[in-house]
């Protein structure tokens, strides 16, 4: 997706915005407001999808019983950093 800003910055780059008019100025601002929110809310579904996925995971780790310890937590066999 970087690639496609950096074409947009390109071909309406700095002097491009310099000699348009100034609706045709507003209208590639307007675009270029709306695909950086675009960004923002596909960067906000990654983590929201990432954060899901690794909850999901510590729920499958907590919830698998450590043999020998009858599902209880490990910290309660733990006694000055060993096991017992």
């Amino acid at each position: 997706m970087d690639d496609f800003r950096n074409i947009i910055r390109k071909v309406v780059g700095t002097q491009a915005k310099k000699f348009a008019k100034v609706e045709l100025k507003a209208c590639i601002e307007e675009f270029e407001e709306k695909l950086k929110k675009i960004h923002m809310d596909k960067e906000q579904e990654l983590t929201v999808r990432n954060a899901d996925l690794h909850r999901q995971k510590i729920g499958n780790i907590e919830g698998f019983p450590m043999a020998g310890n009858d599902g209880e937590s490990v910290e309660s066999d733990v006694i000055e950093g060993r096991l017992i």
